[in-house]
């Protein structure tokens, strides 16, 4: 995938470890991609920073027993929420 954005500064080419690229399927634009990728991430901000104790960040267990309310969860965000 190649990007040309005359207008900005986006670069062509961005160098990254391996180990955190995900292939996406060949059916889904690289436009759509891009938006799951800041949506989820967005969405698995909201869990943390909405954690008390800093201890329980990025735990695989931190939301274990706790109840959360999505508001909103037909939205994209909310869908992303709750699937998380």
């Amino acid at each position: 995938f190649e990007y040309k954005d005359e207008k900005s500064n986006n670069h062509q080419y961005t160098l990254v470890d391996a180990a955190l690229v995900v292939n996406v399927p060949r059916n889904v634009d690289a436009a759509m991609a891009s938006c799951m990728t800041r949506l989820y991430t967005t969405a698995f901000q909201a869990i943390q920073l909405g954690l008390s104790d800093m201890h329980d960040r990025y735990g695989l267990n931190q939301l274990s027993g706790k109840s959360l309310l999505v508001q909103d969860g037909d939205t994209e965000l909310g869908r992303a929420l709750i699937e998380l």
